[in-house]
């Protein structure tokens, strides 16, 4: 049977799968005995007719709340389950099948004859709370026998996908001539850009990386380890902002330093991810490693901000990679103004690096010679060159590479 006619024939019966998985989920959840009685509790928590029910302090003592129980209902949750309960096409796919390429391989300017296509899917579905939603990590193995993991990522409620997109694929063609200047390829400067696939209007295909992690996961873990609740910095910014309104006076810059400095002192040190670092890598050469990698791609990711005017960065979009020390920024977007369609102009100040200097070396514990990362960059000013790689003419139907994805919205 040949790939068209596998395609054209499964194509039509799964075009409305995602939608449809949904659907059935929402039933689901809403015959649930423990679903209805959570939801009559919260809509008598959020009664906004009684009185100082609107008042900002009140509001986030709720939310608090609702946060921990919902936490506390995802902990208990399965967390994996098998393919061929979803998806028994998904189980049965090999090279036999259909020949299709792994999500994004035409995304990388190289050869065809390079390009990864899919053996077979793992039998194995993880579900990870990553990129602030509940996903399923899907592991492909390549015909090159490596195994490559990506999320099954819903994305029905993020209307700003396709600008994401457009963003890594800028970061892409920016990487090209990254590797093509020598100072820049000598410091192995380059943006770390996983792959995005659009499987449906409402879910895509996510590479990822399973030791990544991201810097509010990282202050979550302090927190718990050192015994404070990783939102009472925030519960202790707002009550201390409510009594200096309640005398009468406003919260004024010195206030506002005052109050970092007490959560600094009490709750959160400066140095929380210089420990989290030094702990996690031992080795006084590991350490290093890790620290000189992760401040050149903060560096870089926070000159991108500043220079193609993208979206301010923060601890949830920055995923650490705990084998190499790469970051990649998640939901990277052009500050664009909706009602003018403009950028936004940039701020005075450059962007900080304070992330990265909370990194610096403990105390005896690194002896190698910083220097090399802050060279300056000033030779790399020569135009980029002009040669331009052909045009492949090998094409692929579009049914037939997205025929094996649309499956994975049964996951």
């Amino acid at each position: 049977m040949s790939t068209e006619s596998v395609s054209s024939s499964v194509s039509g019966a799964f075009s409305s799968a995602a939608s449809e998985s949904l659907a059935r989920r929402a039933q689901a959840t809403v015959q649930d005995p423990v679903f209805q009685k959570m939801k009559t509790q919260f809509t008598a928590d959020f009664d906004f007719t009684q009185p100082n029910a609107m008042k900002l302090q009140n509001l986030i003592q709720k939310l608090r709340k609702w946060v921990k129980i919902l936490e506390a209902k995802t902990k208990v949750l399965p967390k994996s389950f098998l393919i061929e309960e979803k998806c028994r096409f998904l189980s049965n796919f090999s090279l036999k099948t259909a020949e299709v390429e792994l999500p994004g391989e035409f995304l990388l300017p190289k050869h065809t004859h390079y390009h990864v296509r899919i053996a077979r899917f793992m039998p194995r579905v993880e579900i990870v709370q990553k990129h602030n939603t509940s996903a399923r990590r899907l592991y492909i193995r390549g015909h090159n026998g490596k195994i490559y993991p990506y999320l099954v990522v819903n994305d029905s409620g993020l209307g700003d996908a396709r600008r994401e997109e457009r963003v890594l694929q800028l970061l892409r063609m920016l990487n090209h001539y990254l590797g093509k200047q020598k100072e820049t390829s000598r410091r192995f400067l380059h943006f770390t850009v996983p792959r995005v696939v659009s499987v449906s209007p409402q879910m895509r295909l996510v590479e990822d990386n399973p030791s990544s992690i991201s810097l509010l996961d990282i202050y979550r873990t302090e927190c718990a380890n050192r015994g404070v609740e990783y939102d009472a910095p925030v519960a202790r910014y707002y009550e201390r902002l409510a009594a200096v309104q309640a005398r009468g006076s406003q919260a004024s810059h010195q206030v506002l330093r005052d109050i970092l400095r007490e959560v600094q002192t009490t709750m959160v040190p400066r140095g929380l991810v210089r420990e989290w670092a030094a702990r996690t890598f031992a080795a006084p050469t590991d350490y290093w490693t890790f620290r000189k990698m992760m401040t050149l791609q903060l560096a870089l990711a926070a000159f991108a901000e500043y220079v193609l005017h993208l979206t301010r960065l923060s601890p949830d979009m920055l995923y650490v990679h705990h084998d190499s020390g790469l970051l990649n920024v998640a939901y990277f977007k052009f500050d664009v103004d909706d009602a003018t369609g403009t950028t936004a102009p940039p701020t005075t100040d450059p962007p900080t690096t304070t992330t990265a200097t909370t990194i610096a070396p403990p105390p005896s514990t690194i002896t190698a010679p910083l220097s090399t990362t802050t060279a300056p960059l000033t030779t790399t000013t020569a135009p980029p060159t002009t040669t331009t790689a052909p045009p492949t003419t090998t094409t692929v139907s579009p049914t037939t590479t997205t025929t094996a994805y649309r499956h994975t919205s049964h996951l």
